[in-house]
């Protein structure tokens, strides 16, 4: 949390009023308002605890929380300005219970506006999906982009992860690679479609939005992530939708993001030095476009609709 305590203490209410509680939620304060320290206070009692840690930063910050998280179980970080439903922690348990081994479970979240966050009040449900990492990195590149910190790792895998490098390397949109790296090249991830989260947009700082977006230089990063799961092999659906949509989204990334400052030559040199554009891309530039790429996603999340199961219901 940062000098929010307004929001912690509608995130710290959501997650302590979960059917299944846990018995200790250590809250790291990375600001100076002492009304945060109170807001923690105030709910020891129902097992809220503080550290001060406004010294470390953001990336301190996460060291500790991986060094306070252990190696055992499960893990989860949330955010103060996220909110969580009744019984998210109650569906999450269940997939854990019915697929021991599974690297994360994560659950859908339903963006708004931070200030006017609210949870879903419809009946939950424990469908959804069990994804090897390949369909894991399809179903984030073509259907739905996931939020970290609704997530519970694998503690020794979160462990292993560098978020500071992750941070460092991607930027804003670390939250996927993050993400992909937890499942690894060989473990599985849960996905609940429920929207059983809620996640704060501040409007002229998220980002989308055009004064703190990440640069084009961070996005071809960010799409060479996607290849090393998807690969380019065009008689797999993944290695085909890659090919056929990298090439114009880190075009549309250069046009957003920095065709004042570099070359659009330089800046595909760079594409393709990191492995973000392979040479088959070529192939399919006048076919792609928004229509056709939307037309393919469409039917890709057709598909993994099509795939979902009760992942909570006892086996």
């Amino acid at each position: 949390t940062f000098n929010r305590p307004t929001m912690l203490a509608r995130q710290l209410d959501s997650l302590l009023a979960q059917t299944v509680r846990p018995d200790v939620i250590t809250v790291l304060d990375n600001g100076i308002n002492p009304a945060t320290r109170q807001t923690v206070e105030s709910r020891y009692a129902k097992g809220a605890r503080y550290v001060n840690t406004h010294e470390l930063g953001v990336s301190g910050n996460g060291i500790m929380a991986k060094r306070l998280c252990g190696r055992e179980g499960y893990v989860a970080l949330f955010h103060d300005d996220d909110m969580v439903s009744p019984r998210y922690f109650e569906y999450v348990l269940g997939v854990i219970r019915n697929y021991p081994d599974i690297a994360l479970v994560v659950g859908d979240a339903e963006v708004q506006p931070a200030a006017e966050l609210k949870v879903s009040l419809s009946t939950p449900h424990g469908r959804g999906l069990i994804l090897n990492c390949h369909d894991w990195a399809l179903h984030m590149f073509c259907c739905k982009t996931l939020k970290y910190p609704f997530a519970f790792y694998r503690a020794d895998l979160y462990d292993s992860i560098d978020n500071v490098a992750i941070s460092s390397e991607f930027g804003r949109v670390g939250d996927i690679p993050l993400l992909l790296r937890a499942v690894g090249q060989c473990g599985k991830a849960a996905l609940l479609t429920f929207p059983f989260c809620s996640y704060g947009e501040h409007l002229g700082q998220d980002s989308h939005n055009s004064d703190t977006m990440p640069s084009a230089f961070e996005m071809a990063r960010f799409y060479a992530e996607f290849h090393k799961y998807l690969g380019d092999d065009l008689a797999t659906i993944a290695g085909f939708l890659y090919v056929f949509k990298c090439r114009r989204v880190l075009r549309s990334a250069y046009k957003r993001r920095c065709r004042k400052d570099v070359p659009y030559a330089q800046y595909l040199s760079y594409a393709k030095s990191i492995g973000a554009l392979p040479l088959k891309s070529c192939l399919f530039w006048w076919l792609s476009n928004h229509f056709t790429q939307r037309l393919l996603s469409n039917f890709v999340s057709f598909g993994f609709k099509l795939l979902q199961k009760d992942l909570t219901a006892d086996r």
